[in-house]
Order: structure tokens, then sequence, then C-alpha cells
């Protein structure tokens, strides 16, 4: 770490600038690099042994197959560096001296609901090893803590833990106020947040069942959506992604609640983006197919709908939080989705196209 190459090299290019940098300062490569990290992560993936330190200059550095963005780099390859018969391989290259490996949202403020568990989790995952500073707003506190500090220690990057029900305002309100406090605005806002349902005919829900649905689900967007406006305004700018589902898109049963918030979200964050755009500001859905931790416990309390679950998806599996849902969120959360506002995006597999088969056995009862 202290060295990038932004180009994509040919050998020779690449073996007389390591050598320059060699025979500038041996330093990079002996104690100054003890060991090469992933990203910025604090991963160790090697420690460069005491004999490289003595070594002879790089012998070649050559080009690996292309990789997916993860962690924050700038050529996105990776590559075989040869010390004589010692083979080092790894994918994040070499950072320019003095210089820091810029992630995609580097230092940027981020503030996600429901990230102790599943989609939240993986989507702050995903920014923290982009750079970002992230407040794991939770409403189990044990777990917020948890996922900051792992977003402090695999990644390096400033995380704080609020405990926060999203269905109560005073609370969202001083989730957003204790964010500004603390780094001085807000860059990023993910309303992931959703406090669990459960399965029944509309006949027989009840106002408690919708009361919780929507303080959860539309309420506690709203209110960190507007408490977050003026900071973003102020700025210039601002990226604001909101969950949603294809429950409700297809009218799935037995989740009426679920479905009638998530749509009436889907519908503040597209009239929100119309308002909002002149300041900069974008909104964006994702309605995600994922195993989540709401779809884990739904699927405990109906097994039965276990065995359906991956086999009814077009791709053939419901997505992991962080391989295949935090990618679009990153996405939406970057300057690269700048002209990007009011949209939905099915990150799903394609269970969109033709409507997923959801036909839980309802009860005929309360």
């Amino acid at each position: 770490q202290g060295y990038s190459l932004d180009f994509l090299p040919d050998s020779v290019a690449v073996d007389a600038w390591l050598s320059a940098r060699w025979n500038e300062n041996r330093a990079p490569f002996g104690a100054a690099l003890d060991r090469i990290t992933s990203g910025g992560s604090g991963n160790t993936l090697i420690t460069l042994p005491q004999k490289l330190t003595n070594a002879s200059p790089v012998a070649r550095l050559t080009p690996r197959a292309h990789l997916p963005a993860y962690h924050s780099c700038h050529h996105q390859l990776s590559f075989l560096v040869n010390f004589g018969d010692i083979n080092l391989e790894f994918a994040e290259g070499l950072n320019e001296p003095g210089g820091t490996d810029m992630g995609r949202l580097q230092d940027r403020i981020a503030i996600i609901t429901g990230a102790g568990d599943g989609i939240g989790h993986g989507i702050a995952r995903r920014f923290a090893a982009e750079g970002a500073k992230v407040m794991v707003a939770e409403l189990n506190a044990e777990a917020g803590e948890r996922v900051a500090a792992e977003l402090r220690d695999e990644f390096g990057v400033d995380a704080i833990a609020r405990r926060t029900d999203v269905s109560d305002k005073q609370q969202v309100l001083a989730m957003v106020e204790a964010t500004r406090e603390r780094w001085g605005t807000i860059d990023i806002l993910v309303n992931n947040a959703w406090g669990g349902g459960s399965l029944g005919r509309v006949e027989f829900k009840k106002d408690s069942n919708f009361e919780r649905g929507f303080g959860v689900g539309f309420y506690g967007p709203l209110w960190a959506m507007q408490a977050a406006f003026p900071l973003m305004k102020a700025q210039g700018r601002g990226n604001i992604i909101n969950l949603c589902s294809l429950n409700g898109v297809n009218a799935h049963i037995g989740t009426a609640e679920y479905n009638t918030a998530k749509e009436a979200l889907r519908a503040l964050s597209r009239t929100a983006a119309r308002e909002w755009a002149p300041h900069g500001i974008v909104v964006n859905v994702i309605c995600p197919a994922a195993k989540s931790a709401a779809f884990r416990a739904v699927m405990e309390r109906n097994p039965e709908l276990v065995a359906t679950a991956d086999s009814a998806n077009p791709m053939g599996y419901l997505g992991d939080p962080e391989r295949d849902i935090a990618p679009v969120a990153l996405f939406l959360a970057s300057d690269d989705a700048h002209y990007l506002t009011g949209n939905t995006l099915f990150v799903d597999g394609g269970s969109h196209i033709n409507g997923a088969h959801w036909v839980p056995d309802l009860p005929d009862h309360p």
C-alpha cells in the first residue's frame, strides 16, 4: 500500500515503473509494506517475508483477469507479482506515492436503517468497503453495535451505531441529528428497516397491523427524508435509496400492510425525486429478492414455503444481500447515479417479469 497504477499496463512499462520506484525507495516493498491488504479493508492477504526486503527488483507484474469492483480501487485488476522465486497475487493493485486508495464513496456520510442484519447489513459492508462513514441505525442495539465494530475493524472506516425505532418520529429525528453532529452532514440515506409482519387475509387484518406497517415502512422513511433534506439541499447533492418490495408491486397475498406501505413509499420516492431534483438530490427505489432478515422470519413461521422460494426465481435462487443487492445500492449511492432519479430498480433475478409465484396457504380465520 502506498502506490497505484491507474492504467492498464504492459509488462515493459510496469517493469520500468516498478524498477524506478524500487531504486528510489525500497521501503514500500519492505517494512512499510509489511502486509498487502485488500482495498484498505485491513484483511491481511499475505505477510511479506523478510527475504522480500532484500530481494532484487521486481521481475514482472502480469495483469490477471478483470474483476468486478468490490473493494475500493482504481484499476480493478488482479496482478501476479514475481519476486524471483516469490510469487504474490493480489487484486487491488498499488497506490501512488503519498496517495490514498479512494473508494467510490470515500468519506461520504451514510445512514442505513435496519443495518444490523440482512440487506441493510450487506449494504453497510459494501459502503464501508468503498470508504463511506456509516451510521448503523438499528432497533436491536446489540446487533447495531456489532455491525459498527465490524465495519471499523474490517474496513478501517468511521462507523457508529444508534438504537433507532423508525416508527418513532423523535428517534428518527435524533438519528439524523446524531449523524450531523458526528460528521457535519448527510450524503446518503438508505431507508431499509422493516419491523416484520404476519401472514393473513385482508379481512382479518387489524388496524394495529397497518399502523405498525406504515409506521416502519412509510412514515419512518418520510421523517428521515424530511430531516435529511436541508443538509442535502445546502450541499447541492444527496442520494436517497428506499427499499421497497415485489410484494407490493405484484400484490402478493397475505401481506397487505407490507404491500401497501411499500407502495406508498414508492409513490413518495417518485414525488420527492421530482420535487428535489433541482437541488441535486436523487431518490430511487430498490425492490429486492433476497434472503433478508424479514424473509428468514417468514420462512421460519412457514417452513412449507422454503422449498419453493429459490425455484420460483427465474435465476434459480434468491439473492444474497451483500453479493447481489448491495452492489446496486452502491451504484445508486455513488456519483455515477447523479442523473438517475425517480426510478425503481428490480434487483430480483427476474422475478418481476412474470410475477413471482407466491401462494401461501392462508387460514380462513383470524
